[in-house]
């Protein structure tokens, strides 16, 4: 999900990481003083309130199609199968190597299971 509302504000995942604070009041934007890459690095843990937090970090590689942007097989560091394989060949080399980290952070309410921020 793009942002969450979390205590009548809006938590806003950035691109380089980084988390925004957005509210209504006259406090706006601000970016908050830990990133996402802080919470994986942390988790799991219980925060002052009794939410529970918990992270974690998939690094991954896709061979994609030049042409088409298709992702042509992938291999990640949590997958159960992968169907990367020897593609690139077959494609004459008009693909490309593409990897990339994904990061998932969920934080639940203990007392009503409630997923509050994901």
């Amino acid at each position: 999900q793009n942002q969450s509302v979390f205590q009548g504000t809006v938590i806003i995942p950035n691109t380089d990481g980084s988390l925004l604070l957005f509210s209504q009041d006259e406090a706006g934007l601000q970016r908050l003083p830990i990133t996402v890459h802080d919470l994986v690095e942390h988790s799991p843990f219980v925060a002052d309130d009794g939410t529970v937090y918990v992270a974690q970090k998939t690094s991954r590689f896709m061979l994609v199609d030049r042409a088409s942007g298709e992702v042509l097989s992938e291999v990640a560091s949590d997958a159960a199968t992968d169907t990367f394989n020897d593609l690139g060949r077959q494609h004459g080399g008009a693909t490309l190597l593409i990897g990339r980290y994904e990061y998932l952070v969920k934080a639940v309410d203990p007392r009503t299971q409630d997923k509050t921020w994901s």
